[in-house]
């Protein structure tokens, strides 16, 4: 996450530079990396992966014992429905903006919402299952 700044300028130069097919490729990537929804699926993944990387080196180390492998695979279990709370989402998700403000990428937000046909809603106002806000839309989607 560091060097996510660095990440958009290489592939923007190589966008500008590269032949029409692979500058093509460049910018749509750099699209969907530059963008806050991504960013914010891309936080979430770094908590998770770091607590399995770490639970993958004790379960794979050469003399651990069972025991000593289901204490790991039970502490990180406890680990993850820990961060599966309100608090830590909001955290995460003020990260990820503070992130997208800096790197001057777009902010997360929802996706746009489709009205269903008439002939399939009838003519009732059709139930809007998402949040509001971009915050309650990846809450709901991501944790």
């Amino acid at each position: 996450m560091s060097n996510f700044d660095c990440l958009l300028e290489s592939l923007q130069q190589y966008a500008d530079s590269a032949t029409a097919d692979s500058a093509a490729k460049a910018r749509g990537f750099a699209k969907v990396v530059g963008h806050g929804n991504f960013v914010i699926g891309l936080k979430c993944a770094v908590v998770v992966l770091e607590l399995l990387d770490n639970l993958n080196r004790a379960v794979q180390a050469k003399y651990s014992s069972m025991a000593s492998m289901t204490t790991a695979v039970q502490t990180k279990v406890q680990a993850l429905n820990q961060l599966r709370s309100d608090d830590t989402f909001r955290a995460l998700y003020a990260d990820a903006v503070v992130l997208c403000r800096d790197a001057d990428v777009e902010l997360p937000e929802p996706p746009r919402y489709r009205r269903p046909p008439r002939r399939l809603s009838g003519p009732t106002v059709a139930h809007r299952p998402m949040g509001t806000s971009a915050e309650e839309y990846f809450r709901s989607q991501i944790f």
